[in-house]
């Protein structure tokens, strides 16, 4: 089952994040409501990739809703960082 999760970051920025279940028990991070991409870098930038889920190392894979809506969560802090600075932290 699906889990979404709502944020505000910043007291400005809203989110809403999908913790979608894959079948090899898994999840894939889906961002479905953020602030535009003010910057207009690419995923390998700021982790957003182009089928609109959020970029996870291959073997870190979340496996429980947990994991996958902390990632979504630290995610919407670094794009919020990121359209304010340009940079996405870590990169």
């Amino acid at each position: 089952m699906t889990v979404r999760k709502e944020y505000r970051v910043n007291g400005t920025d809203n989110y809403v994040i999908d913790a979608v279940p894959q079948a090899d028990g898994t999840y894939v991070v889906y961002p479905r409501l953020h602030p535009p991409d003010k910057h207009g870098r690419g995923g390998a930038h700021h982790h957003l990739m182009a089928g609109g889920h959020i970029c996870v190392s291959a073997g870190r894979e979340p496996r429980s809703a947990e994991q996958a809506v902390k990632i979504g969560r630290c995610w919407a802090e670094g794009w919020s960082e990121y359209n304010r600075t340009g940079r996405f932290p870590g990169s």
